[in-house]
């Protein structure tokens, strides 16, 4: 199996379109963050579209929920450019053993990423991947699905750039314990941390005694404190 075909499979989603995005320059008004042209093209994001992406001639993004209003995988995005963020977030799964894998973003951000066998309902996706953002001290940043149901069959959703643009000397690459992932071993381990629907949904998070029944976001309050003011 390719490697292409092999990202083809892992990142599956929406079918009838995709999103294009070339890098042009630096955004000056956020410091870290990678400006370019962003189009959404009306046509399947096929295995040899992801070829032209892993070999860094046109990157490539996907949306996560598909033609059913179900997906294969769903990511937290945070967008923060601070050094060290990465491997200080990816310490924080791991500590929670939570089978999820940190990316770094074309501007120096981080992907988290929960990747499943079959697809799930995109509600169901939404609701655990927020629940997961919360207790990683993340509740309110963007999750992808953005959307739980597609409004029409025009609407093509919100689309996220995709890991390992030109793998040769690429800077969107997960980590693991801290090291950068070639995107062989990317893939292998992206796939061995695949969840069932039944086990995505038992994904254990910790929860705070003041608010155990509460959303995330008082979760992630009760457990950090709020500082006076």
């Amino acid at each position: 199996m390719t490697l292409a075909l092999q990202f083809e499979a892992l990142y599956r989603g929406l079918q009838r379109a995709h999103g294009a995005f070339t890098v042009t320059h630096a955004d000056e008004a956020k410091a870290g963050k990678m400006a370019g042209k962003a189009v959404t093209v009306m046509e399947q994001p096929t295995v040899e579209k992801w070829a032209r992406h892993l070999a860094g001639e046109q990157g490539i993004g996907l949306v996560p929920i598909d033609e059913n209003n179900r997906c294969r995988w769903g990511a937290i995005d945070i967008d923060e450019y601070r050094e060290g963020l990465l491997e200080e977030v990816e310490a924080k799964t791991l500590e929670l053993a939570l089978p999820l894998m940190c990316i770094r973003t074309k501007s120096g951000g981080i992907h988290v990423t929960c990747y499943l066998t079959e697809p799930v309902d995109a509600r169901i996706v939404r609701s655990k991947m927020m629940e997961i953002a919360g207790a990683l001290g993340y509740a309110g940043v963007e999750i992808y699905p953005k959307q739980t149901v597609l409004a029409s069959e025009r609407d093509c959703g919100n689309w996220l750039n995709m890991p390992y643009f030109d793998t040769d000397n690429t800077t969107r690459y997960a980590i693991y314990k801290g090291q950068p992932l070639t995107a062989e071993k990317f893939i292998k381990l992206a796939t061995a941390l695949r969840r069932t629907p039944q086990e995505f949904i038992a994904i254990a998070l910790p929860t705070s005694e003041h608010f155990a029944d509460g959303p995330p976001c008082l979760q992630t309050l009760a457990m950090q404190k709020v500082a006076v003011g």
